[in-house]
């Protein structure tokens, strides 16, 4: 299930770096040098974060779990 998850992660990344250049060259040319650079990064910000999220919420262990597994050691 890991490689899988770093497989997508590794997809999206390269996608994103393939697709996303023309269409931060337009939001910079749309909205002006300020703005559109500040869209980029909160465009960008909201991705990581997602991403992030999406791990946490797959990755994570619940802690009865390791409860239940260091008490019958």
């Amino acid at each position: 299930m890991k490689g899988i998850a770093n497989s997508l992660s590794q997809k999206a990344f390269s996608f994103g770096w393939a697709t996303m250049g023309p269409l931060s060259t337009f939001i910079v040319a749309k909205y002006g040098s300020y703005w559109g650079y500040s869209y980029v990064f909160l465009i960008t910000g909201i991705i990581y974060f997602s991403g992030a999220l999406y791990f946490l919420l797959v990755f994570k262990e619940k802690k009865n779990n390791l409860v239940n597994e260091s008490a019958a050691a």
